[in-house]
């Protein structure tokens, strides 16, 4: 499901119970590809037309949660997550699967960006009608999809009586209750391959990692361009590898990851603090790691750090 493999696991009273619940959530997944697709026809498409024309049109109820999932965190974050970006995430090739390697935005697009970046704001809303503000605004919310379907599957499990599981989309994960006779305890990838530590989850907790190693494409030079852009330059990240975040919100973990990942090195604890994040891991593209003091409390390392790691003080406590 969204272009990535989906993982549940379940306790339920018996099978009929927990063949219902699967058929549900299925059924819910599906119907969220078709709301939120980027680039096959959906909801989000249509949307997009819509916006490109300037004019007033029926905003789509699917699009809603997503827009105010993102919207606090687009603006805490100083724009570094921006789901308006998508024409920049779109002229990198990466409304492709898989990602098209060799494309890139032209010069007049990059000068017109950076000249006035589109943000979240330009927007107008009126009753259940919307109007695009700026001519280079389109909507891609892939960066938060997987985290708000989590926190809504998480819905329909509790809504059939199902309070032990554990929601996988993508790799990212959000755990409900506990394993059946401990906490879950999840693995945490190494951008190279393998897992380099692990965490045990309780109740209500969504560990999101974003990452350049799981979708990218390779510039004419021969470097790796990862998917996540510097909404604020145009352009593929730079220094990073890989940022995980565990939060009590799934939708939220997955943004605030996403942020992150975009954050270059002088801004990094400054943006985790606008976010209020208190549990964070970083590892840049020397394999140094930085890790928030109530997270690295948690972790259990799997493999020695090859080098040092930077604490960072960002809160006592996960939540």
């Amino acid at each position: 499901m969204f272009g990535s493999r989906a993982e549940f696991s379940w306790r339920a009273a018996d099978a009929e119970q927990s063949e219902k619940a699967l058929a549900t959530v299925l059924q819910h997944l599906a119907k969220r590809e078709r709301d939120w697709h980027v680039w096959q026809p959906s909801a989000l498409t249509r949307a997009n037309r819509a916006c490109a024309s300037g004019q007033w049109f029926t905003w789509p109820a699917a699009l809603q949660v997503l827009y105010d999932a993102a919207l606090p965190v687009w603006r805490d974050s100083d724009g570094l997550f921006n789901p308006a970006a998508g024409r920049l995430i779109a002229a990198w090739g990466f409304h492709h699967s898989p990602p098209a390697a060799g494309m890139q935005p032209s010069a007049q697009l990059l000068t017109k960006w950076r000249q006035k970046p589109v943000g979240m704001n330009d927007i107008a809303f009126k009753s259940d009608q919307a109007r695009c503000l700026h001519p280079l605004l389109q909507w891609d919310f892939n960066a938060i999809a997987e985290g708000v379907a989590s926190r809504e599957i998480a819905g329909l499990l509790q809504h059939q009586g199902i309070e032990h599981a554990l929601i996988t989309l993508g790799g990212d994960v959000y755990a409900l209750g506990q394993a059946k006779d401990r906490a879950w305890r999840v693995a945490i990838r190494h951008p190279e391959g393998g897992a380099f530590a692990s965490i045990d989850l309780h109740d209500a907790e969504a560990l999101f990692t974003s990452g350049s190693y799981a979708r990218f494409v390779d510039s004419a030079a021969g470097t790796r361009l990862a998917h996540v852009l510097d909404p604020r330059l145009g352009e593929p990240v730079e220094g990073q590898r890989a940022v995980s975040v565990l939060h009590r919100d799934p939708a939220f973990a997955d943004a605030a990851a996403t942020a992150l990942m975009a954050a270059p090195d002088a801004d990094f604890e400054r943006i985790a603090r606008q976010l209020r994040v208190h549990c964070v891991l970083r590892m840049d593209d020397q394999g140094h790691l930085s890790v928030s003091t109530a997270l690295n409390a948690r972790l259990q390392w799997l493999m020695t750090p090859n080098a040092p790691i930077t604490l960072l003080e960002l809160g006592h406590d996960c939540h």
